[in-house]
């Protein structure tokens, strides 16, 4: 295309000769030769006409090109280039899928201006991308907006707004939503049921996310990972260490394959009572499927530091450094940083002395996270103790080691 259009004579091309290599560009999306050319059809003094302008604007949305996409908008309406509602729907795609929701409401005040009514799966893109970022408010504006133009919510509506319900805590709301779906349709899809129990989970309503699991089976539907990972979430936050190994159990015989998440939940889980060795078995099973067993571990620590429970932090420590599930220096990082950031000096101070008894050099994370709780309880003594000790250790004091110093002192 390209060298049939270089072989022109420049005085025979003509505007059209070069919307049709423009288009091709577009059409295969080929983004760097698009752009490209644009600018060169610019310099030569042929500015793109609608259909061009409509044709690279769905090829940038395709690539994920935001911004691109949106200098080219910008370009087109400051030439009085007219998007048609097809184009503006495509935009609001691509935005909707990066989460892009300011730009997405200042795209639909002006094809609403234009007099473009948003179509349904536009007002799913729109309504879809609030509620991932959890911006209720926008969520049930845009949805009375889809009411008042007697537009039928569609499921990915609805997902949306049980989403928000659960997000906010409103559960009637969220339940009253879910129940207007299976009277009025569509009828709600395992994603639904998924959404519900989440939401469910996450605020402590074990049986009633149970009763919905049953349900979703009860309506044909066969449970995946995100079903059992939310429900082992939930068992295991409430220390219901019987049914977080039910569902566990059941979701191996229903095929659902090692995963990362599940295994974090029964980790924390087993935690909420203490179970060291069936923390250590899922901390194994995590870093044998190279998952960030590391986050696991700081996360079950961090729980121990919560509750002040130094015997089985100790117990706890033991085990990961006889399974070598850690460099002994990390684990004491994160001891040290868990009780300091519980405000329980004495017990950080305790691991701290342990630490050095292993010969573990303290680090600047160490240093940091210990003066950083010593300066919430304003003991400049303690810290200024430190400060000296960490200059000796040759480790240089940083931004945030002279913030909580200051912080202190003005506390005093």
């Amino acid at each position: 295309m390209m060298s049939a259009f270089d072989k022109l004579k420049p005085e025979n091309r003509t505007p059209n000769s070069y919307y049709v290599v423009l288009e091709s560009f577009a059409h295969h999306c080929n983004i760097h030769e698009m752009v490209s050319f644009f600018g060169r059809m610019r310099k030569d003094g042929i500015e793109p006409n609608k259909h061009c302008c409509h044709h690279m604007m769905a090829a940038l949305g395709k690539k994920g090109e935001i911004g691109r996409m949106l200098e080219l908008y910008y370009y087109m309406k400051k030439s009085a280039i007219l998007p048609d509602a097809v184009t503006f729907e495509q935009m609001l795609d691509s935005l909707g899928r990066v989460g892009e929701t300011a730009e997405m409401q200042t795209l639909y005040h002006d094809m609403r201006k234009l007099g473009y009514c948003p179509s349904s799966s536009a007002f799913d893109s729109i309504i879809g991308a609030f509620a991932k970022k959890g911006e209720t408010e926008q969520v049930f504006q845009f949805f009375s907006f889809l009411n008042a133009e007697n537009i039928e919510p569609t499921e990915t509506t609805y997902n949306s707004l049980i989403q928000v319900h659960g997000i906010t805590g409103n559960f009637p709301n969220m339940l009253s939503t879910f129940q207007r779906m299976k009277e009025r349709g569509p009828q709600p899809s395992l994603k639904t049921y998924n959404l519900l129990i989440d939401s469910l989970g996450r605020k402590g309503e074990v049986e009633e996310a149970e009763n919905y699991f049953k349900e979703l089976k009860k309506e044909g539907f066969k449970p995946d990972k995100t079903t059992f990972q939310s429900l082992i979430a939930a068992c295991g936050t409430k220390g219901e260490l019987t049914k977080m190994t039910t569902f566990f159990q059941e979701a191996t015989k229903e095929g659902i394959p090692e995963d990362e998440g599940i295994y974090k939940s029964l980790v924390f889980g087993f935690g909420r009572k203490g179970k060291i060795p069936d923390i250590l078995k899922y901390l194994k099973k995590l870093k044998g499927m190279g998952g960030k067993y590391e986050n696991a571990i700081h996360d079950v620590i961090r729980l121990f530091a919560s509750t002040g429970d130094k015997k089985h932090m100790q117990k706890l420590l033991q085990g990961l450094k006889k399974e070598d599930l850690a460099p002994s220096y990390l684990l004491y990082v994160y001891v040290i940083d868990g009780f300091g950031k519980e405000d329980k000096s004495e017990d950080m101070a305790h691991f701290f002395e342990e630490m050095k008894k292993e010969g573990l050099p303290p680090d600047e994370l160490t240093f940091n996270s210990m003066i950083s709780a010593y300066s919430k309880k304003g003991n400049v003594p303690k810290i200024m103790e430190l400060f000296e000790y960490m200059k000796q250790e040759g480790i240089r004091p940083n931004k945030a080691t002279y913030h909580s110093i200051l912080q202190a002192v003005n506390n005093n």
